[in-house]
């Protein structure tokens, strides 16, 4: 007997599939925490496929016009894009950064609880009501953690999205009021460049800006908690960890230097094209396309070379990433057995695999963020030397 399935048609009225207002503006703390308030949208989903109508209006804090009425004046004032960023979206990339470092502290209490019941099971004092409080306690603060981190996610990904409206708008505001020499300088390629790439680098920066200060902190932590179990064993570990930060700290300047060499050839390849689409009839006219295809085609060349630079130089970074936390685990262990003639205990053993496993992602994250933040660098000279153009002066512009 075959089976059918129906699906109900349901009715689109005004009242079913546009909401004036969004959700988070009138809802209650437990609401919002536990994303309570998602429920309805998703129950529709569940009965039809959603369109836009179905979605919720933006936030009016969230709209390209309230973020651009506070962050334009602030730039006209100080002409700063670091300066109006703090002002404006400081006291929420600070509220990010302690959730982020609560969130931190959460992930370094599940090694503290497993030391804690190896250890009674190795000593064979286990029982029911010693380890129900610590494994109570780890459930608790995990779903803390699953709270918070997603608080937090939704927190950085709404600033990522405030501070690319902000930025687009600066730089749609400064191309329309540039003079006729300006924009001879800076042809429609190199214009596209930073509206792309070039703010990708920005906005990087500012998702990850917390992580600059809390990985280092988090490597910290655990350095200090695997040094309470292998003692001065982790001195071994220390000087891999060093060697392994100074030569990512190498490898990021190169990075930096290339990106900006390859940016430059870039554009230069950007501005040929566009000459080549401005003057296609003269080009035409004179047969100059090979002579103009070979430019371009070396251009291309040079740019191609800058970039297979980069490539491997990020091999290079992944590698010594991958190998870092593999060596640091190694040599640690080695040294407590065979330099401090200790006996490796499964407690130790265990708690200090757990700790190495969690030093390992910040360990391979925080040299990508110091790179990706000596790209972005490049990026804001390039942001700053565009805003600095000179403008055309109202005054002299004359319509009839």
């Amino acid at each position: 007997m075959g089976l059918s399935t129906t699906y109900q048609s349901l009715p689109l009225g005004p009242g079913t599939t546009q909401r004036q207002k969004h959700p988070l503006d009138t809802v209650n703390f437990l609401s919002r925490w536990t994303y309570w308030w998602a429920s309805p949208l998703i129950a529709l989903g569940n009965e039809r496929q959603l369109d836009a109508d179905d979605l919720w209006p933006l936030q009016e804090e969230n709209t390209c016009e309230s973020v651009s009425s506070k962050f334009l004046p602030l730039y006209y004032k100080n002409n700063s894009i670091v300066r109006s960023f703090l002002t404006v979206f400081g006291w929420q990339a600070i509220f990010i950064g302690f959730m982020q470092l609560v969130g931190m502290a959460c992930t370094l209490y599940g090694p503290l609880v497993l030391q804690q019941v190896v250890t009674s099971v190795e000593n064979s004092t286990a029982d029911f009501k010693t380890l129900f409080v610590p494994i109570v306690m780890l459930f608790l603060v995990k779903v803390a953690q699953a709270v918070i981190q997603t608080q937090m996610t939704l927190q950085n990904e709404l600033l990522y999205v405030k501070f690319s409206a902000a930025l687009q708008d600066v730089l749609y505001r400064k191309t329309m009021v540039l003079n006729a020499k300006s924009r001879r300088i800076k042809s429609t390629g190199e214009v596209s460049n930073l509206f792309t790439t070039d703010m990708m680098w920005i906005l990087s920066v500012a998702y990850w800006i917390n992580q600059l200060w809390i990985i280092p902190l988090q490597i910290t932590a655990m350095m200090y908690l695997l040094w309470n179990i292998l003692g001065s064993a982790m001195i071994c570990g220390l000087v891999v960890m060093l060697v392994t930060l100074f030569t990512n700290r190498f490898l990021a300047t190169m990075q930096r230097n290339n990106w900006k060499i390859m940016m430059d050839r870039k554009d230069a390849r950007m501005k040929t094209v566009n000459e080549v689409f401005g003057s296609m009839q003269v080009i035409k006219m004179n047969a100059w396309e090979e002579r103009y295809y070979e430019k371009i085609q070396s251009q291309r060349n040079l740019e191609l070379k800058s970039l297979w630079k980069q490539f491997c130089i990020s091999a290079m970074t992944v590698t010594i990433n991958g190998a870092g936390p593999i060596m640091l685990t190694t040599v640690s262990f080695i040294a407590y057995v065979l330099w401090l003639g200790e006996t490796l205990t499964a407690a130790k053993v265990f708690t200090a695999l757990s700790l190495f496993s969690m030093i390992k992602v910040p360990m391979m994250m925080l040299p990508n963020i110091i790179a990706n933040c000596m790209q972005a660098y490049v990026s804001y000279g390039r942001f700053k030397e565009y805003l600095a153009l000179d403008e055309k002066i109202a005054d002299d512009v004359q319509t009839q």
